[in-house]
């Protein structure tokens, strides 16, 4: 809204001179109050409210997609050996993506959530998604950010350790966004609205892998860290192969 409203800024003129004239006249010095650029500054911000909500419609239907969300996970390099034991409670998505993997000899779970021209019964960014599973008996227990790095790139991403009736999980969860990854929901926001704008649709994912967790974390972030060094890149693969359809 204020990028749309800087086009009828009118910077006021420079008064310095009238001052100045007015003090060596003995004059007192007063400033004339900027009656036009206050109106045209009222005039252009009544013209955007009134717009903006016809714009939101138009992009809202300029970027609905109503193509079907097909998820391969076949390009993976590791094989699932079954389903995860463990999932995030969220609302439901347009097509998922699960399976219990092995990786540094440990037990890992990938919960890959898709979701297309949302709205207010699914969102991927949302105050009601909750990385615990609370119908399950989960609870969380405490979560902070990280930024790893594989093959030569880093990641950010949040850590959230989970407990539950099977014991404590690991879990690194973070968002895939208009092509990019993040773990900050504000930015999310921000590319989310952006790529609508510029008519990208609104495809985002949620990607999340979870391990045991004892009395040594660095054991289990070993195991979710040997996934992602074999998987990240055919992940993103894979979410921007669905996204092209």
């Amino acid at each position: 809204m204020f990028w749309i409203g800087s086009y009828w800024r009118e910077d006021e003129a420079d008064t310095a001179p009238v001052a100045a004239d007015a003090a060596a006249a003995g004059a007192p010095s007063v400033r004339p109050a900027p009656t036009r650029t206050v109106a045209t500054a009222a005039i252009a911000s009544v013209l955007v409210c009134a717009v903006w909500p016809l714009l939101a419609a138009l992009s809202d239907k300029a970027a609905h997609n109503p193509a079907p969300v097909v998820l391969d996970g076949s390009n993976l390099a590791s094989r699932p050996a079954g389903e995860p034991t463990w999932s995030p409670e969220y609302m439901a998505a347009d097509a998922t993506l699960k399976g219990a993997y092995t990786a540094a000899g440990a037990p890992v779970d990938l919960n890959v959530l898709y979701y297309r021209n949302q709205g207010p019964e699914k969102r991927l960014i949302s105050s009601v998604n909750r990385v615990d599973l609370r119908k399950q008996g989960f609870r969380h227990v405490a979560s902070e950010g990280r930024v790893e790095e594989f093959n030569g790139r880093q990641l950010a991403l949040r850590e959230t350790r989970v407990k539950g009736p099977q014991g404590n999980y690991l879990v690194w969860h973070w968002h895939w966004v208009d092509g990019r990854f993040t773990a900050n929901d504000y930015l999310g926001k921000l590319w989310q609205a952006k790529a609508k704008l510029m008519m990208h649709g609104d495809d985002g994912a949620l990607l999340m892998i979870a391990t045991p967790v004892g009395e040594q974390p660095e054991a289990a972030r070993a195991a979710l860290r040997a996934f992602l060094q074999s998987n990240l890149a055919p992940l993103q693969s894979t979410l921007e192969a669905t996204r092209e359809r």
